[in-house]
């Protein structure tokens, strides 16, 4: 899928035209798939997909500082925090579905 996103200009161009620029986003659908596959490796992750930082972190048995959990769940990562992002951490245990966040806050609605 082909987004827009706002680039927010310098101080010194406020009065200049706004930019807008196209961004490839993966279909959601592709990101679960891939994020599932990672899962299922079980394996640390970090590198470059679709054009955008991907990271996944495996579960480990102990929790994390200062929590109430009693493990520390996995997680994957794709995107940018201030453009684009989807995030789907298994919270519940390796074996559940994972809870899915997606921030897409900054992409222009047409």
């Amino acid at each position: 899928m082909i987004a827009r996103v706002r680039v927010n200009p310098s101080i010194e161009e406020v009065d200049r035209e706004q930019i807008i620029v196209p961004i490839a986003i993966p279909e959601i659908d592709d990101v679960r798939k891939f994020a599932a596959i990672l899962h299922q490796n079980g394996q640390p992750y970090t590198d470059t997909v679709w054009g955008w930082p991907v990271k996944y972190s495996p579960e480990k048995a102990t929790p994390p500082p200062d929590s109430k959990m009693t493990f520390t769940p996995a997680d994957f990562f794709i995107g940018v925090w201030s453009v684009w992002w989807v995030s789907l951490m298994w919270e519940n245990g390796r074996d559940a579905e994972p809870n899915l966040s997606i921030g897409d806050d900054e992409l222009l609605k047409d």
